[in-house]
């Protein structure tokens, strides 16, 4: 059955024009987005969030037309964009797909950015622990996999990601060393 054209007002509430913006049932569907467990509903929220926030990759003064609105959602990369909405989310199978995905290929870049295969995996795994959201503000569970906007490969972002709290992690260690003593002569 060919998808029905959504108004995004009607759905998400984007913006009121009186001809649809985008296929809706036709994005949510080719996102896989009910394997994990978002709605259309869901999913609509989630491109309104992103499209507004990101102003449809325009100026920010800018007003996007119908065509630029289509053009920006077709360009994101929905299959990573609603994995990481659905994680971020919670849910189960969501995760249980990312970790079959995403779990070697991130331990080995944790390996190599650490140089250590030992360092690399507690930094791996401590990546796991903070994109599963274990923090918690005003009872919604925090998640950084919220933060990816759907433009680059997810995996792109998981490794920028990795290599940043490796960075985090060097400064905090860094100003825990003594300093030097001064009567050493060094």
């Amino acid at each position: 059955m060919p998808s029905q054209p959504v108004e995004v007002s009607a759905t998400v509430g984007i913006r009121a024009v009186p001809e649809p913006i985008y296929m809706l049932d036709g994005l949510w569907r080719e996102s896989c987005a009910a394997s994990y467990g978002l709605e259309r509903e869901q999913f609509g929220e989630i491109l309104e969030r992103i499209g507004t926030a990101q102003n449809f990759g325009l100026a920010p003064e800018a007003i996007a037309s119908r065509q630029q609105q289509v053009n920006y959602f077709r360009g994101l990369r929905f299959a990573d964009l609603v994995l990481a909405q659905a994680c971020a989310s919670g849910h189960q199978g969501a995760w249980k797909h990312f970790l079959s995905v995403y779990r070697q290929p991130l331990t080995r870049a944790a390996i190599a950015i650490t140089g250590s295969e030992t360092l690399g995996r507690d930094l791996a795994d401590q990546l796991y622990a903070e994109l599963f959201g274990l923090k918690v503000r005003n009872g919604v569970r925090l998640s950084p996999m919220d933060s990816y906007r759907g433009k680059g490969s997810l995996m792109g972002w998981l490794r920028t990601t990795l290599a940043q709290r490796h960075v985090d992690h060097h400064r905090r260690t860094r100003r825990e060393l003594p300093l030097d003593d001064p009567a050493d002569g060094n």
